[in-house]
């Protein structure tokens, strides 16, 4: 019998996720219309567009989940949950700020590209490595902590996600197994950081990408980020073929996404920076045009096909021409 009443009090796992999609639902539909006005200004501040979107979202479930809306963000109120204290009252204002910072951190900025001067390329993997591991946290937590429904952000706040109209019943604590798992999880986190800046200190990923530079001779571009890989296609005609290229994604301050001269010159400028890109089958450039501000995003892309042979012929051309 208690066991029940304390499932009527805890909100379901489902019923919790539902509110989470339409809310998300709330989110996308304002930052899809901040992005009718507003494009052109979140294509010129790029990756920073994410803090954006991260301020609408930490001010929405900051009111939303407090005391001021009663708890219930609109999800929350159209399923008939909210978020409360052990005491079944709802939270203040600046407790709810810091419950939601816990998931809105990692979720906004994981894997954000910032300017190169603003982190070292080290401390952004370090940091996206560790956004990660908490946002690993906060899910393991949701699916597999049935007996209090909390997740991390809850553990930390001392909070739970309710039923409305149940009246509070006593709830077990947390099993110890998964304070292990996330305990563990932590400590990942630390060993693997500690090892990539020793790696770091040795030079190993000391290389700072080169593309990136690229945006500082070419001012239509913002940021390029180059990568070298193979395809392998297995046909029962053809049998298995293989295909070694050189990728760049460039993301252009204007939207010339079809321009041809300009992806040749980066496909150039890849060439001189990485000589190893000649050796490939063939180099391709995406050009892309867009913004993301973590609520709504729109993109913009084409990719062009470039023959690592055109670019020798040409350097050959150049010296020729020095040379006279």
């Amino acid at each position: 019998m208690t066991e029940i009443i304390e499932m009527k009090w805890i909100c379901g796992f489902w019923r919790r996720i539902g509110a989470f999609l339409l809310d998300s639902v709330v989110l996308g539909i304002v930052g899809l219309g901040m992005g009718f006005f507003l494009e052109k200004f979140f294509v010129e501040i790029g990756a920073w567009g994410i803090l954006i979107g991260f301020s609408i979202a930490l001010i929405y479930f900051g009111i939303m989940n407090s005391g001021l809306a009663n708890g219930q963000t609109l999800g929350k109120k159209a399923l008939e949950i909210r978020v409360v204290d052990g005491k079944n009252k709802p939270i203040s204002f600046i407790k709810s700020i810091g419950r939601y910072s816990v998931i809105g951190i990692p979720y906004f900025l994981n894997g954000a590209q910032f300017p190169v001067e603003a982190t070292s390329t080290v401390w952004h993997e370090i940091f996206s490595f560790v956004c990660f591991c908490v946002y690993l946290s906060v899910v393991y937590l949701y699916v597999f902590n049935r007996n209090t429904r909390q997740s991390l952000h809850d553990l930390i706040f001392g909070t739970y996600v309710v039923n409305a109209q149940a009246e509070k019943a006593s709830v077990g604590s947390i099993s110890r197994p998964h304070l292990v798992a996330v305990s563990l999880f932590f400590t990942v986190t630390v060993i693997v950081s500690v090892l990539a800046l020793h790696l770091a200190q040795q030079g190993a990923l000391s290389d700072i990408n080169k593309s990136q530079q690229f945006s500082m001779i070419n001012p239509s571009v913002k940021y390029a980020a180059v990568s070298f890989g193979e395809n392998i296609v297995s046909t029962f005609r053809t049998g298995t073929t293989e295909t070694s290229f050189a990728s760049a994604e460039v993301l252009l301050k204007d939207n010339h996404i079809e321009n041809t001269v300009l992806a040749h010159e980066v496909a150039e400028y890849i060439a001189n920076a990485y000589p190893q890109a000649l050796e490939k089958d063939v180099i391709l450039i995406n050009l892309v045009y867009g913004y993301d501000i973590g609520i709504a995003s729109k993109w913009y892309r084409h990719s062009h096909t470039i023959n690592p042979n055109e670019l020798v012929s040409d350097q050959k051309v150049k010296s020729k021409e020095n040379v006279n």
